[in-house]
């Protein structure tokens, strides 16, 4: 569960996400504020980007 939005993309691997099933190349964005389940199928790398909902960038 986090604030912001979620985008993962399984690299290599199998990754399930609650009920669907991400392969390698495939990209999942899960909306803010929604809570899910992470299971590797395989040994999996993966790309996580979260967003936190009202971060301020320092410049």
């Amino acid at each position: 569960f986090h604030p912001g939005w979620v985008k993962l993309m399984v690299l290599s691997g199998e990754l399930k996400v609650d009920d669907q099933t991400l392969q390698p190349h495939e990209m999942l964005i899960i909306p803010a504020n929604t809570a899910y389940t992470v299971q590797a199928i395989t040994e999996v790398i993966c790309l996580a980007i979260s967003e936190l909902d009202g971060a301020e960038l320092a410049r």
